[in-house]
Parts: structure tokens; C-alpha cells; sequence
């Protein structure tokens, strides 16, 4: 397996501390009593030429997102949700 395809295939938990920028905003907007569940990512930088983690930080935002709705489902039905998004799906 090329070094790019581990890449691609890693995954990121939120219960590994794998996502540390995610776990800071859910910390800052105080949202970890109201999520229970999990967060993955699967893949990893670099997906594109860039020095920026554009792909990460954009699967971040949307993990972000993804985790609001999960928390309001949770307060609503009791029912728990694990989010994952790929790094292809959140670039685009």
C-alpha cells in the first residue's frame, strides 16, 4: 500500500483525541454533555497540493455541523448518532 493510499484510508476519531480542532470547538461551544457519540474522519492530509489542510479543515466544519444536529436529535429522542465523514466528501 503507497503512502498515499494509508492516507486516504486512516481514520480520525473523536474518542482516539484524533480530532483536535473538532474536540477545541466542542469544548469552546461546550457541546460534549449533549454529543455522547462519536465523530470519525476518515483520511487524512494531504489530499490535494496545497500547504494548507483545506480538506481536514473543511471535514471539520461539517463535522462540526453534523455533531449540532446529532446533539438536538439526542435531546429530542434520547437516541445516540456517530457521525463520519470522508476527507474526499468534505474537499468537495
Amino acid at each position: 500500500m503507497t503512502t498515499d493510499a494509508k492516507r486516504l484510508t486512516e481514520i480520525q476519531q473523536l474518542s482516539a483525541r484524533d480530532l483536535k480542532p473538532l474536540t477545541i470547538l466542542i469544548d469552546h461551544l461546550v457541546l460534549a454533555p449533549h454529543f455522547p457519540c462519536d465523530a470519525m474522519l476518515n483520511g487524512a492530509h494531504p489530499v490535494i497540493c496545497s500547504p494548507h489542510h483545506l480538506a481536514e479543515a473543511s471535514g471539520m466544519a461539517q463535522l462540526l455541523i453534523d455533531l449540532v444536529g446529532a446533539a438536538i436529535w439526542y435531546a429530542r429522542t434520547g437516541q445516540q448518532t456517530n457521525i463520519t465523514i470522508d476527507i474526499i466528501d468534505a474537499l468537495h
